[in-house]
């Protein structure tokens, strides 16, 4: 059976983490893996702790290359980023031998067997990449890049990289021909310059494809899915069920700060962990233990509504999807309201099979394009068809709401025929 091969480029700072995402992913795959470490200053006692992984996962093996023949002064790193995450333009040539390899950060958990991701066909496309889950936070980075608006931009994560194409590419010459130019433009106009992030979407773009986000999946309850070139069904299927869980905020899980952690799943991280050398069970339960009370306060202390909007719209659209699961009355289903919410509530009501039968939209610049495969309808659409639709109203402020309102009362609508989904974080915003 062909062995899979997947490289992680990390520092000390990041060893613990790295072994923990190894670990998960033997854990979930019963494939041969060879990992390839790219490093320049990993120290010798955190290269035995992850190669000692293979006491209890005999299928990994390891192999660490030292990069020594750098020039860490061509690239702009922050505070946030370190030049390791520049290493995977080395790969097609660090690997002569292999033609692909799955590059991963190490700040992720594997769910779930990664062969998937492995056997996926690129043919001639140069990689297998992920879309970001909120494209509206890169329109600048693609101007800059010279893609266009319908392009997806995409989280370099977690790659599956063509390194045969690659090779002919010649991936690292690029890289370096575009990157001052690049760095110098992000800026001058003051973005946030993501590293080789933003080197390979420029270079990879119509040149890579899109695979689901189940394989890159963003643990992170501030962002709202806005990206309509993947289609519904596998937004359900990264909600539900994702091989790769990236914890992409700046908070990770194997440090909780005094801060909110912004995950849903962050105690995976030590289910995973319990199987590493870096485990010290009686810490890591009493670092739980207090970081849920701390969670406690922070959410009992929260004033501001459109924070307390974030904290909550999760849990809040997974009731919602419980409770739409037996459809009232057996009625169609509308979804009235375009807006950063949106798309985030219909994955997660797709999880229970609920589905809008149409969404509609009193703003004619929210009817100008898709809404997934959903082509976004005027209201009147729901006129002379009360006893047909429930409605789902979707605006965040009370105000607008309510004037919809009175606007399905003169359609003939009840108030048991629709309902203000944030209605119950509103109540709570008012008493506080």
């Amino acid at each position: 059976m062909e062995t899979i091969h997947v490289a992680y480029a990390f520092d000390d700072n990041y060893a613990e983490m790295s072994c923990v995402s190894m670990a998960s992913m033997l854990y979930n795959t019963r494939r041969s893996i060879h990992f390839h470490v790219i490093e320049s200053g990993l120290s010798l006692d955190n290269k035995n702790i992850i190669d000692s992984l293979k006491e209890r996962f005999p299928h990994g093996r390891w192999t660490f290359h030292n990069i020594r023949q750098f020039d860490k002064n061509q690239f702009f790193i922050s505070d946030h980023f370190t030049v390791e995450t520049y290493y995977r333009l080395l790969l097609p040539d660090l690997l002569p031998q292999l033609g692909r390899i799955i590059y991963i950060d190490g700040d992720t958990v594997v769910e779930g067997d990664i062969t998937e991701l492995w056997q996926i066909e690129l043919q001639d496309e140069l990689a297998g990449v992920t879309p970001a889950i909120r494209q509206s936070n890169f329109r600048r980075n693609k101007e800059i890049l010279g893609m266009h608006e319908s392009d997806m931009y995409f989280n370099a994560g977690v790659l599956l990289l063509n390194l045969t194409r690659l090779r002919e590419f010649d991936l690292l010459n690029k890289a370096l021909d575009v990157l001052p130019t690049l760095h110098k433009t992000f800026t001058e106009n003051h973005i946030d310059w993501f590293v080789d992030q933003e080197i390979l979407n420029h270079l990879f773009n119509k040149k890579c494809k899109y695979i689901s986000p189940k394989f890159n999946f963003a643990d992170h309850i501030m962002d709202s899915v806005d990206c309509d070139g993947i289609c519904l069904a596998d937004w359900r299927e990264a909600f539900l069920s994702p091989v790769i869980v990236h914890h992409i905020a700046r908070d990770k899980p194997s440090k909780i700060s005094n801060r909110y952690m912004f995950s849903r799943s962050w105690e995976r991280y030590y289910v995973y962990k319990a199987m590493t050398p870096y485990a010290d069970t009686s810490v890591d339960s009493k670092r739980i233990e207090r970081y849920h009370k701390h969670e406690q306060q922070i959410e009992n202390a929260l004033i501001f509504p459109y924070i307390y909007l974030e904290y909550k719209k999760h849990s809040l659209f997974s009731e919602l999807a419980g409770w739409l699961a037996d459809p009232p009355g057996g009625k169609k289903l509308a979804l009235w309201g375009v807006n950063n919410y949106t798309r985030h509530l219909m994955a997660v009501l797709s999880t229970k099979d609920v589905y809008p039968n149409v969404v509609v939209d009193g703003l004619a610049q929210n009817r100008l394009r898709n809404v997934f495969h959903y082509e976004v309808q005027s209201p009147e659409i729901l006129k002379d068809a009360s006893g047909e639709f429930f409605v789902l109203l979707c605006m965040v402020n009370e105000k607008p709401a309510e004037q919809v309102g009175s606007v399905l009362a003169d359609y003939g609508y009840s108030k048991d025929d629709y309902v203000h989904i944030f209605a119950p974080l509103w109540a709570v915003i008012n008493k506080l």
